[in-house]
């Protein structure tokens, strides 16, 4: 009786586990911008926020710049694996260039930023060159975590070397918003995780107890009887 507890905890133990791993996933999480706004040289005390596209680049002379502001207050920086920043293409002159991103100060709103009033570069972040985006494309840049430690909100700063490119801005919601996309590691067990993974433990139990018994504890009776003879 001894060896056949032992080895069904065993068994059932290690089914288990190897029904559960392949349900072991990432969550992913995301939150759509609180503020974003263009700003335009040719208009510098003008604010465009009420817009619903965010552009970049040079439209003839007239230098483009947005800025992108997220509310993470609620978020848990608990087990992130990676986070991005999320946009859609809403126009684009089709003309090579390099979308430079930064991150920057939180202190502005949309409804009164303005050329000239600017929040300052905390960090450059990346440029990437997209000369085949298209309407419709999603483009994402991706972010260091250590930012979302800098306070309850995260701003950004979207700049283009050349050609003009407009994105969706939040004031058109749903999927086309701007938004940070946090990816999670799951945890193999969670409060909301028990009614997924009973199940797998109780088929690894009733698995783990039929091997036992008719493969496994005869072996061991098998063994034994021959080390005693």
């Amino acid at each position: 009786m001894k060896y056949k507890a032992i080895v069904i905890v065993v068994f059932s133990f290690v089914t288990s586990l190897l029904l559960l791993v392949p349900n072991v996933r990432a969550s992913e999480v995301e939150i759509q911008a609180k503020e974003d706004s263009s700003v335009k040289s040719a208009n510098p005390d003008t604010n465009y926020g009420n817009d619903n596209f965010i552009s970049a680049g040079d439209n003839f002379g007239d230098i483009l710049v947005s800025y992108i502001q997220f509310d993470i207050s609620n978020l848990v920086h608990q087990d992130i694996e990676s986070i991005s920043l999320r946009l859609k293409v809403s126009y684009h002159t089709g003309v090579m260039g390099s979308n430079q991103l930064s991150f920057v100060e939180s202190n502005w709103v949309e409804g009164s930023i303005t050329y000239n009033t600017q929040p300052s570069i905390i960090e450059f972040i990346r440029q990437s060159i997209d000369p085949f985006l298209s309407v419709g494309d999603f483009k994402s840049f991706s972010l260091k975590i250590n930012y979302i430690n800098t306070g309850n909100l995260i701003s950004f700063k979207l700049e283009r070397s050349s050609g003009m490119i407009i994105f969706h801005s939040k004031e058109v919601g749903g999927t086309n918003a701007p938004t940070l996309v946090i990816i999670y590691a799951e945890p193999l067990i969670t409060m909301e995780g028990i009614y997924v993974v009973l199940p797998f433990i109780l088929v690894g139990v009733s698995i783990g107890t039929i091997w036992s018994l008719l493969i496994v504890e005869p072996y061991i009776r098998y063994k034994l009887k021959r080390k005693s003879s």
